[in-house]
């Protein structure tokens, strides 16, 4: 039997705090579905499965990355 609580459901986004070098997760989140704050693991019937779109990128995106991290890297081998 899958369980389905908030934590994975679509209308849930979870709540961090910014702690000194990194972002913490609370176990609480604000569901826009109910319109109020939820515990992540809260289980509910309007329950909406994550979508999650596979992301493509085209060779032209690339190459412009790819121009960047040489820039950048000439950069650091300047300061040498």
């Amino acid at each position: 039997m899958s369980t389905k609580k908030c934590q994975s459901c679509h209308f849930y986004k979870a709540y961090y705090e910014k702690a000194l070098s990194e972002f913490l997760k609370y176990r609480m989140g604000f569901c826009s579905k109910h319109k109020q704050p939820v515990q992540a693991n809260y289980i509910c019937e309007l329950y909406c499965k994550r979508k999650y779109v596979k992301q493509t990128y085209s060779t032209k995106q690339l190459d412009v990355v790819i121009n960047d991290i040489k820039k950048i890297i000439c950069l650091f081998a300047d300061d040498n």
